[in-house]
């Protein structure tokens, strides 16, 4: 008899929101662990592979796929930063070891009896907090103030000089509706870690001046050769890449051009 061992983590948040949108939602998340597990197997599989296993078109396992890599992006970053953090934080307190003695000893009062909370929950309860008695503070829904912390905390832990808060609270907000909170997210982890810029903008301007723009890819269809192809024009590469594994060098004059001819659309994600 065999035992099974081997074990591994996945972004559960990602599944259980899925799930929670009915049927079509649960078949989602049963093609994205499958996505999953080929990923962490390194099973390469085409897009016409998945269209047939998960029982859809092309494109919208094109457009599942892309969904699914970018959480899975996301879902790396978020452990990424989480080993950093944790690492700072002991390095921190390599002075500061109890004795055995010390850790065996009781507190006195009851109310000394706390759940002892890692820096990283100390630092995203500081985050969520910052605003409760702040008269001043802008006017935000709990679940916008919940992504815009977790935008906020992402950029302070990835540059010394994320700016001020309450001045990147105000250019997210203008912002929140045009694109989504996981591009946003992915967006400023590319840029932070971008070898080519030495010298990052605070979150501020990073929104203010649409750097984020460049790193996020934007839908579209373009005409080739009387075809309309679907796919993802990419800024600071310059390139269009179309679903079907078409891939082309397209310049803003060029493609200024194709938009004034009707041969090129965005496509509103």
């Amino acid at each position: 008899m065999s035992y099974r061992m081997n074990y591994k983590m996945y972004p559960v948040d990602y599944v259980e929101e899925l799930n929670r949108k009915g049927l079509k939602g649960r078949r989602k998340a049963m093609a994205f662990m499958s996505y999953w597990h080929d990923m962490q197997m390194d099973e390469i599989n085409s897009v016409r592979f998945y269209a047939e296993c998960w029982q859809i078109s092309k494109s919208s396992a094109m457009r599942w796929i892309q969904e699914f890599r970018d959480e899975i992006e996301r879902f790396f970053a978020f452990w990424s930063l989480k080993n950093d953090t944790h690492y700072k934080s002991v390095k921190k307190n390599l002075g500061h070891q109890r004795t055995g003695d010390e850790s065996q000893e009781l507190p006195k009062k009851r109310e000394n009896l706390n759940i002892e909370k890692t820096k990283w929950d100390t630092e995203r309860d500081k985050e969520f907090n910052i605003y409760d008695d702040d008269r001043d503070a802008v006017k935000i829904s709990n679940k916008d103030r919940a992504k815009f912390n977790d935008l906020y905390f992402i950029y302070r832990m990835n540059t010394k000089y994320a700016g001020k808060k309450e001045e990147a609270l105000k250019e997210y907000l203008k912002i929140k509706d045009e694109v989504s909170h996981d591009k946003l997210i992915r967006a400023a982890v590319l840029y932070l870690r971008d070898p080519n810029i030495s010298k990052k903008y605070n979150l501020t301007n990073f929104l203010k001046n649409e750097i984020y723009l460049s790193y996020i890819p934007k839908k579209m269809r373009l005409k080739i050769n009387g075809e309309w192809i679907e796919g993802e024009y990419k800024d600071n590469e310059q390139m269009f890449v179309g679903d079907n594994g078409f891939k082309g060098v397209l310049v803003p004059q060029r493609l200024a051009e194709l938009f004034a001819n009707k041969e090129l659309e965005f496509i509103k994600e």
